[in-house]
């Protein structure tokens, strides 16, 4: 697994999970020698947590020791939160945050995950992928699934692969006309699609310059490209960047970082940033803007799983934190923003607007959300 997403090995594409490592408690200080990450996000004096924040207190979405969550998205009016549950893709959504309501619950499948969503021209598309059984065996098919702003949800076909590939979905991104859905095919190989009409039609598979068993994590669209992060496997191997202006045409980053993976990407005021850890118990913190990549001072844990711009600035979730202090946000150093009951659950992701957040996650007993701003008295 890399970061929050769930990955299965290319050459059997099942359904798995693991568990993520324990990290230390979080840091308020910069050390020396590094960048600020006010560097590549500066601070907001519209999303500034008080020295003495009234803590959220969680909600649970669904109850059930294999629920998984995938990704959660703030909207305006409401939230939609995915991943699986029992096994089986899920979709739940809330107007504010209190009640959710599972939806398409029998269309997405019996087997299988989302794991990323975004909103696009009035519609709410997730991705991920779901099981079927092929001869005697058992393959993953992508998912793709469209709905939200009180249209039905529905399940999305028509993407291309090649005779006898499988794929899973793992990122999706958009530039406001075009969508490009990343993910990994059973060959081993990483690619993406792209559509321009919503999901109508599909250009792709389109194949990144990558080594077979290299993963994608997360998918965003900043500085006028597309970016894709994950892990690259090849001689030396470590995080992963590919970079593409249209979607079907895909180059390579080399970080010149050898071990680790990157969880999640961003884009903020001042361009992408991207989190996960370096495969030493450090987590890191990625400026892909700068040509080359930069390397900005991470909060003192083991590992980020998700990102969010807030304002000019950033919140990272580490999945495990001690203390309360679960959540970080980015200003003049690293603040924590505390969350009432996370002691115990793995903070998978997390989603920030107009000086709302919601953090989303799973404790082996269900799927819980908190919700909080970030001027709390």
């Amino acid at each position: 697994m890399i970061g929050r997403k769930l990955l299965a090995p290319a050459a059997v594409l099942l359904l798995m999970a693991c568990g993520p490592a324990n990290t230390d408690a979080p840091s308020a200080t910069m050390s020396p020698g590094h960048s600020p990450v006010a560097s590549a996000a500066s601070p907001s004096a519209t999303a500034t947590p008080s020295s003495t924040p009234k803590a959220p207190e969680p909600n649970t979405v669904a109850a059930g020791d294999d629920a998984l969550v995938g990704d959660v998205l703030l909207l305006p009016a409401s939230l939609v939160l995915i991943g699986s549950i029992g096994g089986s893709p899920a979709i739940w959504t809330s107007t504010v945050g209190e009640t959710w309501q599972m939806q398409a619950e029998e269309a997405l499948g019996a087997t299988g995950h989302l794991a990323d969503v975004i909103e696009h021209d009035g519609l709410v598309l997730a991705v991920g992928w779901r099981s079927e059984r092929v001869g005697g065996a058992i393959a993953d098919e992508p998912l793709v699934v469209a709905g939200g702003n009180g249209d039905a949800w529905r399940v999305l076909g028509g993407l291309p692969l090649p005779p006898d590939v499988r794929a899973q979905l793992h990122g999706i991104a958009t530039d406001g006309r075009r969508v490009v859905i990343g993910g990994l095919l059973s060959d081993g190989s990483l690619a993406a699609w792209v559509t321009t009409d919503s999901g109508v039609t599909w250009a792709g598979p389109n194949v990144f310059p990558t080594e077979p068993g290299s993963s994608i994590a997360a998918m965003t669209f900043a500085d006028n490209e597309f970016l894709a992060v994950g892990e690259s496997i090849g001689q030396q191997s470590g995080p992963g960047v590919w970079r593409s202006r249209d979607g079907l045409e895909w180059s390579a980053d080399d970080l010149l970082a050898r071990g680790g993976s990157l969880a999640d990407v961003t884009a903020t005021a001042r361009g992408a940033v991207a989190v996960g850890h370096d495969g030493e118990g450090h987590a890191t913190v990625w400026s892909l803007s700068q040509k080359p990549p930069a390397r900005v001072e991470p909060p003192a844990v083991a590992d980020l799983y998700a990102i969010a711009p807030a304002g000019d600035s950033i919140v990272v979730a580490p999945p495990h934190a001690s203390s309360t202090s679960v959540l970080l946000f980015a200003q003049s150093g690293w603040a924590p923003i505390r969350l009432a009951g996370a002691a115990t659950v793995t903070l998978r992701a997390l989603s920030a607007a107009n000086g709302r957040f919601v953090v989303a996650g799973d404790d082996g007993s269900g799927v819980k959300v908190w919700l909080g701003t970030f001027d709390q008295p």
